[in-house]
């Protein structure tokens, strides 16, 4: 198996207490199945991501749900941004 590094930012950085996580993956996934899996370790990130959008860029390119992810690859997770 190989890790992926997934950086955290803003609120989600405060959900997880850490500015970064390591998921575990053994082949191809998309960013929706990576989703899934941090779903199942973490039921707060679970709360978050069925009530928020939250930006996803691999290897610094954002993407969409169906991107693949691959072992090694670099990922950041963005909540939406609000200002006034």
């Amino acid at each position: 198996m190989a890790n992926v590094q997934v950086k955290l930012f803003a609120s989600l950085r405060e959900l997880f207490e850490t500015p970064q996580i390591e998921i575990q993956i053994d082949t191809t996934i998309t960013v929706s199945e990576l989703f899934k899996t941090i779903c199942e370790s973490n039921k707060k990130f679970e709360a978050f991501y069925t009530t928020s959008a939250i930006h996803v860029a691999v290897n610094h390119t954002m993407v969409d749900m169906d991107f693949s992810v691959t072992p090694g690859d670099e990922i950041a997770l963005f909540p939406p941004v609000t200002g006034g």
